[in-house]
């Protein structure tokens, strides 16, 4: 819907989509190239209960991604620092190959990856093209503000993961 309503008549509907909800509008948006497999979009990967940190590949999209445009210098640095900041907890990953032969470039823009425990490179966040207010992540950044469960021992909830979490759902509010 949002990417069909007249951009004149359009009132912004901000989506993100955390882990699952990332997974599922890869898989609503996926226009598979021809010859493709669209049955691999997601890849079985061990991302459980992992603290990470992005990797920007493409910085001058980065700086022009809702997300990168206003974010504050020494929080880049600490999003991409060894301190991995961000939480992981999935076992299926959209690799960056995937991402490129299943179409997902015509709608969205990758802006960073990480890696699971085995070393596999996976898109941890994506921000659609053409202005929508569209965001996926793969990684949580909800949990380091809100949630306390033993069970998830690196859940982190220092400073700096509570800056990054808060300075990355910053567009969405």
């Amino acid at each position: 819907m949002a990417k069909s309503a007249p951009p004149s008549s359009r009132q912004d509907f901000p989506i993100w989509g955390t882990c699952l909800g990332f997974e599922q509008l890869a898989v609503l948006t996926a226009n598979p190239s021809p010859g493709a497999n669209s049955s691999s979009l997601l890849t079985a990967c061990d991302s459980e209960n992992q603290r990470g940190s992005v990797r920007v590949k493409r910085r001058g999209e980065w700086k022009r991604s809702d997300i990168g445009r206003d974010m504050p210098r020494n929080v880049f640095r600490v999003l991409e620092g060894a301190d991995r900041p961000i939480f992981n907890s999935h076992h299926k990953c959209l690799t960056p190959g995937a991402f490129h032969s299943q179409g997902l470039g015509r709608f969205w823009r990758p802006l960073a990856t990480d890696f699971d425990k085995n070393g596999l490179e996976f898109v941890t966040l994506m921000e659609a093209k053409g202005g929508l207010p569209i965001w996926g992540s793969q990684f949580h950044p909800e949990k380091p503000l809100f949630e306390w469960a033993e069970r998830l021992d690196q859940l982190p909830h220092d400073r700096a993961a509570v800056q990054v979490s808060s300075t990355v759902l910053k567009p969405f509010f």
